[in-house]
């Protein structure tokens, strides 16, 4: 069966703008509205005019963040971050967190990353002294900051549902 685009695989980043690949611009995706159980969406064309369309995964696809974006440093809100030290900082905050060698760590030889197996899609922190897994919490703030990210953690690109942002001339997010 052939995975269509959904309104729960996009609907967590309308809060923060999601922009829209559309057939001759980008529009930016704040609000939803069923109407008649259809996939009907409100784009702004202005900063003062909305308007609303049905949304055709063939004709506009949601614009997101590749999962690798996690660990390079990319810039949000006017600021350069690397999300994964970011998220590092909400799971515990009171660590130092720093990027390193592909993760973040803090002195306690701890590692925060994202597994992104299909089975697993979870953070998990490392200790390498146990050499085990440890429980993260704030799991829903960690995916609430992915969304205001648009962190593709649903493989969206990967199915062809999603335009990576990195691979736009003009990358809407910067």
């Amino acid at each position: 069966m052939e995975r269509t685009l959904e309104p729960r695989d996009i609907v967590r980043y309308f809060p923060y703008g999601l922009k829209i690949k559309m057939p001759n611009f980008i529009g930016e995706i704040n609000t939803f509205s069923p109407i008649n159980n259809d996939f009907t969406l409100a784009y702004m064309y202005s900063t003062t005019d909305w308007r609303p369309f049905k949304f055709m995964g063939t004709r506009h696809k949601p614009i997101l963040r590749p999962i690798s974006d996690l660990y390079r440093t990319i810039t949000h809100n006017g600021k350069e971050i690397i999300p994964i030290v970011e998220l590092a900082k909400i799971a515990e905050p009171k660590q130092a967190w720093e990027f390193k060698e592909e993760v973040a760590v803090c002195e306690h030889l701890i590692s925060f990353i994202y597994d992104e197996r299909k089975e697993v899609q979870a953070f998990c922190l490392l200790n390498y002294d146990l050499e085990i897994p440890c429980f993260v919490c704030n799991q829903y703030q960690l995916f609430d900051y992915m969304n205001e990210l648009k962190i593709d953690y649903r493989n969206l690109i990967g199915a062809g549902l999603a335009i990576d942002c990195n691979t736009l001339e003009n990358n809407p997010y910067k």
